[in-house]
């Protein structure tokens, strides 16, 4: 036959950063509010955009760094914003631990989601169940969920401290089916990173969709869209 039966899936498997719970807008928010807190452009940091995307660089880094096990949990903490401020000839380590408490506080308090997310849920939940796989921290996690009020909508959430694992290792993924009893050739991934969560996930026999707003296109991810909405054309 010349049509490809659409495949029906049993278990739905989202990211949480930037898929669903919008990063960009949360730090951002939390970061203006901590620079004035610190008086921070009186100490060198004159143009606090400048000094948010030296620090989301060095954030970036640092969490693939710990994704690929090369540092833990306690040094991208105690390290991002000392990093940052060295950047702007600003060395104080003991303001750099202090932001940096304050800014795991404020910015999982703050509620910005991804375009769509609510609207997609919503859809879903009634159809499966839905579940998240994140390398983010258990405690964040559960603090950004509850914040944003989303946290209802999954039936579980495999951490990459629950599961002893970070994507893009097959282990979080076989944790996740173990866990909630899913079978990866019924079960599809969603998130915005094209190795941790697309080619991560089909490796272990999953489909996915690689979300990239503004960003290349997935050539190899089952489905790629640009607007969560797209997602319900899929299921």
């Amino acid at each position: 036959s010349y049509f490809q039966k659409v495949k029906t899936y049993t278990h739905i498997f989202f990211d949480l950063d930037r898929t669903l719970w919008d990063y960009e807008s949360n730090a951002n928010e939390a970061l203006n509010v901590l620079i004035e807190k610190y008086s921070l452009r009186n100490r060198g940091i004159e143009d606090p955009a400048l000094f948010i995307k030296e620090y989301n660089k060095i954030n970036d880094f640092l969490w693939m760094e710990y994704g690929h096990d090369r540092i833990t949990k306690e040094e991208l903490r105690s390290q991002r914003f000392h990093l940052a401020f060295l950047k702007f000839n600003l060395n104080d380590y003991s303001t750099a631990q202090l932001l940096s408490e304050d800014f795991t506080v404020l910015a999982c308090q703050n509620t910005h989601l991804m375009p769509g997310t609510e609207k997609v849920l919503n859809y879903l939940k009634p159809k499966y169940p839905i579940h998240l796989i994140t390398n983010g921290f258990e405690e964040t996690q559960k603090i950004k969920l509850h914040h944003s009020r989303i946290g209802h909508y999954f039936k579980s959430m495999i951490s990459s401290e629950r599961a002893k694992s970070k994507k893009p290792s097959k282990e979080i993924f076989e944790f996740a089916f173990k866990d909630s009893g899913a079978d990866p050739a019924t079960s599809l991934m969603i998130g915005d990173h094209y190795e941790l969560d697309a080619l991560a996930a089909m490796k272990t026999g999953m489909d996915a969709v690689y979300y990239s707003p503004g960003k290349p296109d997935g050539d190899k991810a089952t489905y790629t869209i640009s607007h969560l909405e797209e997602l319900l054309k899929i299921l």
